[in-house]
């Protein structure tokens, strides 16, 4: 999420925000300091806390993909899924080496989208 530009300054701040995909509804957002968007991440997680997150699945790009957010995101209760990609290489690794094409594909669909539910018609 980004917010609007303000009046003064015509600079859309960089924050970062949570959202309820179901309800459609922000959480809350805080602004990005220094461009350490981990920090503004972990801060609101803290903010809204266990009653907001508690049994929750938190998704985030993969450049929350690490230990400190990871905990955090527990600390609230909540679970997590995290992308991991080539920042993580260790992790990354890792994950290569398990048995994936053991893994029984429950279901698989060709619907792209962004992931926002729409309204029935």
């Amino acid at each position: 999420m980004r917010a609007a530009a303000t009046r003064e300054s015509h600079h859309a701040p960089n924050t970062s925000g949570g959202r309820d995909e179901l309800r459609g509804e922000v959480l809350g957002q805080t602004e990005v300091e220094a461009g350490d968007e981990n920090a503004a991440a972990r801060d609101l997680l803290a903010r809204l806390g266990r009653k907001a997150l508690e049994k929750v699945v938190i998704t985030a790009d993969a450049k929350h993909a690490g230990a400190t957010f990871v905990s955090e995101v527990e600390k609230v209760g909540a679970f997590w899924l995290l992308p991991v990609e080539g920042n993580r290489p260790g992790l990354y690794q890792q994950l290569k080496t398990l048995p994936w094409t053991r893994v029984r594909l429950a279901n698989r669909t060709a619907a792209a989208g962004t992931g926002v539910p729409r309204p029935a018609a």
